[in-house]
């Protein structure tokens, strides 16, 4: 997950804000906030793969830390389910 993290703000460096996406154009607007995102899952990816691999009894906190890092972005730069072009 860490890895893949690298992968999200060039995914995102063209905007794509109309059509089949569920992202919202604060992705382009506020693109500090976003990178910042990003660098928080990256953090608690890894330290969630650091948890699980030197210490089983905090991964619990570590997933729930890489959770937040997740509905961080995904509250601030995606759109709700119920504008989700899915639904539509």
């Amino acid at each position: 997950m860490a890895d893949s993290a690298k992968l999200m703000g060039p995914a995102f460096k063209q905007k794509v804000s109309a059509g089949k996406t569920d992202a919202k154009p604060e992705i382009w607007s506020d693109w500090a906030k976003f990178e910042k995102a990003i660098a928080d899952y990256e953090k608690a990816a890894s330290g969630l793969a650091a948890a699980a691999r030197l210490d089983p009894a905090a991964t619990g906190a570590a997933v729930k830390a890489l959770g937040e890092s997740c509905g961080g972005c995904h509250e601030s730069f995606r759109k709700p389910k119920e504008q989700s072009y899915k639904n539509r």
